[in-house]
């Protein structure tokens, strides 16, 4: 009979390894859970940028890990969240986009980690190296525009980050996007609907104070504004003519031959 081969016993260093690589991928699914959750939910951008630096630092296991975001005149950027060493300190300080790695990150469009630096020139590297340390940042890049960065500073018991951490924080980085762009439509909308009802007073205003009838009607005739002349020419309010037909009134003459006025409305409409 041939020998039967086993398969080789899982050493208790190999396991505990296997249940913390299982630990991590769970951590990183209940993250992309919460991060996703609160962009649906349209919480405020603060919420959100500080819930991804918290876990971005346990995640990629970083002392320190920084949300700078571009300010609306993308001349500078702004540290709007942090977690871990020193980032109280950081959080809301604003610098120029040219200086440092946001810097670097901008005008590339591209992530800075330690794999960037074989890509660069001897004296370029000499350059990064000595001014960065160990640092990793992925671009937010919007629908239109760049805007920010996250940021992990010093890996926690040395070493650097690796290509997993750039994976994390890329798709990470993908759902602030994703939230900024939307916080910033919904801002537009609210501002476009503020300017729209700050007009329709304004022109209500307009019309209340003419003294002439003033009547507006939908396309099938139905009325939808009368002014205070209005008003008192037909002895009825706003509110008791509004949906009814401007016929159901009574009857506007022409001033010239003192004829019924009809088809006003297709008239308009022509």
């Amino acid at each position: 009979m041939p020998p039967i081969s086993l398969p080789d016993p899982v050493s208790p260093t190999r396991h505990k390894n296997i249940e913390y690589e299982l630990y991590l991928r769970n951590q990183q699914i209940a993250l992309f859970k919460e991060v996703v959750t609160a962009v649906r939910e349209r919480l405020d951008l603060e919420s959100i940028f500080q819930l991804v630096a918290t876990f971005s630092q346990g995640l990629i296991q970083a002392e320190t890990v920084l949300i700078p975001v571009m300010d609306e005149d993308s001349t500078q950027y702004t540290y709007r969240a942090g977690s871990g060493v020193n980032a109280d300190e950081i959080v809301g300080e604003s610098l120029d986009i040219n200086l440092g790695i946001c810097g670097w990150v901008w005008k590339h469009r591209r992530p800075w980690w330690q794999g960037v630096l074989k890509e660069l020139s001897e004296k370029e590297r000499n350059q990064w190296e000595k001014e960065v340390g160990n640092v990793i940042l992925v671009p937010l890049i919007g629908r239109n525009n760049f805007l920010g960065g996250i940021a992990g500073i010093n890996k926690i018991g040395g070493g650097d980050f690796d290509k997993h951490d750039l994976d994390l924080l890329t798709l990470l980085a993908s759902q602030i996007a994703t939230a900024i762009d939307n916080n910033n439509l919904i801002e537009q909308l609210e501002q476009a609907n503020q300017k729209l009802f700050s007009d329709k007073e304004k022109a209500q205003v307009t019309l209340s104070s003419i003294g002439d009838a003033v009547i507006t009607t939908d396309t099938e005739g139905r009325i939808d504004y009368l002014n205070p002349v209005a008003e008192s020419l037909f002895d009825t309010t706003l509110i008791a003519a509004k949906q009814k037909r401007l016929s159901d009134l009574g009857t506007l003459l022409i001033e010239e031959s003192r004829q019924p006025a009809t088809g006003l409305v297709e008239y308009c409409l022509c």
